[in-house]
């Protein structure tokens, strides 16, 4: 049992601390963060289970056991300051956007919506899954600055592709202030040398990011993110932890996941492919969202999943309403160069093919003649490699039985693809109809990879194509090693990351990117590069969406040019799969302009099942005319119809904002500074005369450099535990509330050497501000209250004795935020005032009332605790109030938990009507099943009761933070 709450003072093991977060652990066990007050421990912060401390031994001080001291300072200015890091610290109130709009972005009216969505839900759970390049990790960012507000994202966990790390932790940090500690292979390493085994490192880092394939490939990690909770949890490319079918490596992935849902209090799910046309695989993700959302994962409607989800595509009307300016019409060229006779001598012997081994290939596998056509559409030297592994195979087993029947088979295979390497080995880069086609395209264009801010990105499927591309290409264009980089699946997330950022910084000498698809997913490519060449086609349209969004995307200063190299031949069997390709890039540019998601036009958003359906259509030897009009008519595969009826579910559940339902903003925090940088400005200039910080503060300009605090360094990850230590300039830390100061800064970062900027935002939510909060809440010494004289607004014989209080959920996030004023007036408490009334009756603003040194106490002490009465007495009304909010909102969510629970229990029993078989055994799995229904109904309301109630037995109090007398 505990009554300890935030902003209590308490004495424990003989020194005095000031409590800043309590929580209930799993074992209900009382947790207390605190921070020290007496000189021994000042500063210092502990955390400790009230239930493993002594009997007795922590005491909450009595808030009437205080010393009223004038404050000496000019204009009051120590008390000012006292007063804004608490008011700082309040909770936004209501479900509307409070701080998440001010951050170092052009909020657009769209990219807001999710994250209203998810405050008005009972849980922000959500699945952001808008088109390419429209701002998902934006969105996500406004939602996760609304619940650090609000005091819900202590501890935040995002898991990303490896290739979108850097750039995932750099958008969220300069955006948003919202510093990621990155778990990269350095990481790793320091963790391994310095965290003790047995240890759990996410125990260490309250904000981390981390790749999904170090999660699912460190057995260390995979153990660890079993034992860790989070507030916050956001999963980037979330598709690749849903349930489908054909996804390489997903059912472990999409394990991971499984286990991080439970753990987390908020869920974000970031994809632009939220589905692969199953609404099984859909609803895996639904289910992670809310578990109880759908009874039946083959059979739901748009009333099932209705504000789990936002999606919007360029043409939709909210999105164009807002980006008509900001997307500059693509340039397409779709370039047709013929083969040269060498080539046509390999694709003669390729469509000529006949293997033994393909005869006998099971259904579920691809034959490799069409393994070896897709290798050689996109290079020579591709097709190389794949020839030599089967060639290389088929050697191993005739020398392992030289007399067996199948090594005949192998030798008649053998013969036949040793003359398509010599074919194929024959083509020179000067016999590359395609190669010699780019080089021919970019002449036209006038690239010349001399100009800094006219970058050329060029796509390829296969490794192997990717250096000898860059070989040739160094060669060709007359360019030097350090102007072409490369991004392919081999390498790790810190030479992905190198690459990535040389591409994208103006100073980088860097003209050239040659990628595999690892680079399609995610990455912001666009910031000096309007040039994009697909120089093979992949045989997925999403591939080709994705490709493309690295450059056509919100951002994009030019119009953005795209390529499709495509080659053509005389040899008609590969004539015509040449010409499937070049049908579905048409295809794919056709349905960005008028439908927004071209996976409909085969039924699904899976990259692998789309190349099926292709590579299929290639096997049956299908004429192009025919793949065409399968794509535009219901001749459409099997998949499509499941894929519209998804999809119709999914507008039918669409949120649209309505301004009966939207949720009213709550009243403005009172504060008593112009602005945020002029409480930063005074509390730092404070803070330089008494301990001599460095500091410049440039008032006309908006702009404070100051020393980064050496007390903030991490001993474990040697960065600073509330910035990247990429964003410590020298020491120094330059901050500005300008918004376009702190985009203009972004731009040159992009334009130099060192893509984090020289300045950041200054915000809220900055983690600066709490540190400096942290100092002004430590201007007076323990058990000081400051005592001001305000004769211009006060009486003689009249006092406002100001008391803020903090009522906490059992999870230790705030539910009430409370400041009252205890008016008296002759001797006499005349009324308790709200914090808006207080400053409405006196003027607390920085300069406005002389300190005269003439301001007497001992009048008021004999008030302390009659003030103290009162301020307990409307604390406890207050609470009351919030009481009653909380459970009127817990009989509609028992009432619609209610209807939810039903649904699932009715799905069960009309299974197991239509089932036949041992009764025993059938009564044993409906039992099981129908105690998981109610598990996730119990989760949900242990849950509840921790967000949303306070511990039964805590009686916060308030505290008395100053005295106004006239």
């Amino acid at each position: 049992m505990s009554n300890i709450a935030p902003g209590m003072r308490i004495e424990m093991r003989s020194v005095e601390w000031l409590v800043r977060r309590t929580s209930v652990t799993g074992m209900k066990l009382h947790l207390i963060e605190a921070v020290g007050l007496s000189d021994i421990v000042r500063d210092k912060e502990i955390s400790f289970i009230q239930e493993y401390e002594r009997a007795g031994s922590v005491k909450v001080l009595d808030p009437a056991d205080v010393t009223l001291t004038p404050d000496p300072s000019p204009f009051y200015l120590h008390t000012l300051l006292y007063l804004e890091s608490l008011l700082r610290t309040a909770a936004p109130q209501g479900r509307d956007l409070a701080v998440g709009a001010r951050a170092a972005i052009d909020a657009l009216d769209y990219q807001l919506q999710p994250a209203r969505m998810a405050l008005q839900a009972s849980r922000p759970r959500i699945l952001i899954a808008d088109d390419v390049g429209l701002g998902k990790t934006i969105e996500a960012g406004i939602l996760v600055s609304e619940m650090i507000a609000r005091g819900q994202g202590k501890r935040i966990l995002a898991v990303t592709t490896k290739a979108m790390l850097t750039q995932f932790q750099q958008e969220f940090w300069i955006r948003f202030s919202i510093a990621l500690t990155r778990m990269d292979s350095h990481a790793l390493q320091r963790i391994k040398e310095r965290i003790p085994e047995r240890h759990n490192p996410f125990h260490y880092f309250d904000r981390a990011i981390v790749s999904i394939d170090t999660l699912k490939n460190n057995r260390r990690f995979g153990a660890a993110i079993e034992n860790a909770v989070w507030d916050i949890v956001i999963i980037d490319e979330a598709q690749n932890v849903a349930a489908r079918k054909h996804a390489r490596g997903g059912s472990q992935r999409s394990r991971l996941a499984q286990i991080l849902a439970p753990r987390t209090d908020a869920l974000l799910l970031l994809s632009a492919t939220p589905h692969d046309g199953s609404r099984e695989s859909f609803a895996s993700l639904m289910r992670m969202l809310s578990p109880l959302a759908i009874p039946d994962v083959k059979e739901y409607g748009p009333e099932d999943i209705k504000g789990l989800y936002v999606r919007r595509f360029r043409h939709s009307p909210e999105v164009k309403a807002c980006l008509a300016e900001d997307f500059p019409e693509r340039c397409t060229a779709h370039k047709r160069y013929p083969a040269s006779e060498r080539e046509e001598e390999a694709f003669r012997l390729l469509a000529e093919l006949d293997l033994m081994a393909d005869r006998n290939v099971q259904r579920s596998n691809r034959l490799f003649r069409i393994v070896l056509e897709k290798a050689l559409f996109s290079s020579p030297e591709a097709c190389l490699d794949t020839l030599g592994q089967r060639i290389r195979r088929h050697a191993r087993e005739i020398e392992a039985q030289p007399e067996a029947e199948e090594a005949d088979a192998a030798r008649r295979d053998l013969r036949q693809l040793r003359n398509l390497q010599a074919a194929v080995a024959a083509i020179s880069a000067a016999d590359f109809s395609r190669y010699q086609g780019l080089l021919a395209f970019l002449r036209e264009q006038g690239w010349t990879g001399r100009d800094s801010g006219d970058r050329l990105v060029i796509f390829t499927e296969r490794l192997a194509t990717v250096a000898w591309l860059q070989a040739n290409l160094a060669r060709d264009l007359g360019l030097a090693d350090e102007r072409i980089r490369t991004m392919s699946g081999e390498m790790n997330d810190l030479e992905l990351n190198a690459a990535k950022e040389a591409f994208g910084q103006g100073e980088s000498p860097v003209r050239l990117l040659i990628a595999s698809d690892i680079a399609a997913e995610g990455l912001n490519l666009h910031f000096q590069c309007h040039r994009l060449v697909h120089f093979d086609l992949p045989w997925s349209l999403m591939t080709f969406q994705q490709r493309n969004g690295r450059i056509d995307r919100y951002g994009q200063k030019e119009r953005p040019q795209v390529a499709y190299l495509c080659t053509t031949c005389r040899e008609r069997r590969i004539h015509n799969d040449l010409r499937i390709l070049e049908i579905l890039s048409r295809k794919e540019d056709q349905a960005r302009s008028n439908i927004g998601d071209p996976a409909v036009l085969v039924g699904t958003q899976d990259p692998d099942e789309q190349e099926r359906i292709v590579a299929d259509a290639m096997e049956q030897s299908t004429l192009p005319d025919a793949f065409d009009a399968a794509l535009e008519t219901d001749q459409r595969p099997p998949a499509a119809s499941e894929y519209d009826l998804l999809e119709s579910i999914l507008s039918g559940a669409a949120w649209a904002e309505d301004a009966d339902d939207e949720a009213e903003p709550g009243p403005a925090a009172p504060t008593l500074f112009p602005s945020f940088f002029d409480y930063v400005a005074d509390a730092l200039g404070h803070l330089k005369a008494r301990e001599g910080l460095r500091l410049r503060v440039q008032r006309a300009e908006r702009v404070i450099e100051v020393e980064a605090p050496a007390a903030l360094q991490d001993p474990v990850s040697d960065e600073p535990l509330w910035m990247p230590r990429e964003a410590v300039k020298e020491g120094l830390v330059r901050l500005t509330d300008r918004r376009e100061l702190a985009q203009a800064a972004m731009e040159r970062a992009l334009a130099s050497a060192n893509s984090w900027p020289d300045t950041q935002f200054l915000w809220e939510i900055h983690p600066f501000a709490e540190w400096l909060g942290d100092q002004m809440q430590r201007l007076f010494k323990r058990r000081e209250v400051p005592v001001i004289r305000l004769p211009q607004d006060l009486g003689p014989q009249e006092a406002i004795f100001l008391f803020f209080g903090r009522a906490p959920n059992q999870a230790g996030s705030t539910l009430l935020d409370a400041w009252i004023g205890v008016r008296f007036r002759d001797g006499a408490c005349v009324e308790c005032m709200d914090m808006q009334a207080v400053l409405q009756a006196v003027r607390l603003r920085p300069g406005q009332n002389v300190n005269d040194g003439r301001t007497a106490v001992a009048d008021l002490e004999p008030l302390i605790d009659a003030a103290v009465q009162k301020a307990k007495e409307r604390f406890r009304v207050l609470i009351g109030e919030l009481q009653e909010r909380v459970d009127t909102e817990a009989l509609k969510e028992a009432e619609s938990l209610e209807a939810l629970e039903q649904k699932h229990m009715a799905r069960i029993a009309r299974k197991f009507a239509q089932r036949g078989g041992i009764q025993r055994v059938l009564a044993a799995e409906r039992k099981k099943e129908e105690d998981q229904v109610k598990q996730w109904v119990q989760q949900f309301w242990e849950w509840y009761e921790r967000e949303r109630k306070m511990e039964a037995h805590a009686q916060p109090m308030p505290q008395l933070i100053a005295a106004l007398r006239g």
